[in-house]
């Protein structure tokens, strides 16, 4: 069996979930508009010139002030994936387009993991697009503001998890449930699953 035989399941889940979030972001008009709530770039970006705070205050974003800097005071994960973006996009990073690829990996992810548990392929695919797409992470996802991309990559992270652990991978179980915890504090209930 060839590996896109084999893969079949999860690149259908995950091609259906990210056309649904390209085209529900372009229904809501998301496309070519600036992220206002791009915090994880903005520390990013500051990261790679070697600070920790923003340098500025930011009065409409959710950010927390301390000896008299400026710092974001969400969990740090998502702007560690940015850091490679920044040197080419700056601070507009394309944030929209990164949660719905986050979303359709989550897709995939719980796709696998419902043909590990022996579910048929259909099975697997619909219950792979019903918890993506079948809840509010279709929503969530095409929105690429700091809390919504992280709640997407943390439900991402989580599955990554679970299936990891399911196929004894324990150190990269555990490795991708400490990003989700990197990304959405509350996903730290998940360990107890994990195991």
């Amino acid at each position: 069996m060839s590996f896109l035989q084999k893969q079949k399941v999860p690149l259908l889940s995950a091609l259906f979930v990210f056309i649904c979030g390209i085209l529900l972001a372009g229904l809501a008009g998301l496309w070519g508009t600036p992220n206002p709530y791009n915090s994880y770039a903005l520390q990013a970006a500051r990261w790679l010139e070697g600070h920790l705070d923003l340098g500025q205050n930011y009065a409409h974003l959710e950010i927390a002030y301390f000896g008299g800097k400026y710092f974001i005071s969400f969990p740090p994960f998502p702007s560690v994936l940015l850091l490679p973006l920044i040197p080419f996009f700056g601070t507009k990073t394309p944030d929209m387009l990164l949660s719905v690829l986050t979303a359709a990996i989550g897709a995939a992810f719980s796709a696998k993991l419902a043909l590990s548990y022996g579910k048929t392929e259909n099975e697997a695919l619909f219950w792979s697009l019903f918890v993506t797409i079948g809840g509010n992470l279709l929503s969530v996802m095409c929105t690429g503001w700091v809390w919504f991309w992280a709640q997407t990559l943390a439900f991402t992270l989580l599955f990554a998890a679970i299936y990891s652990a399911k196929k004894g991978r324990t150190a990269l179980a555990l490795f991708f449930w400490a990003a989700a915890v990197g990304c959405r504090p509350f996903s730290a209930v998940c360990l107890p699953v994990i195991f």
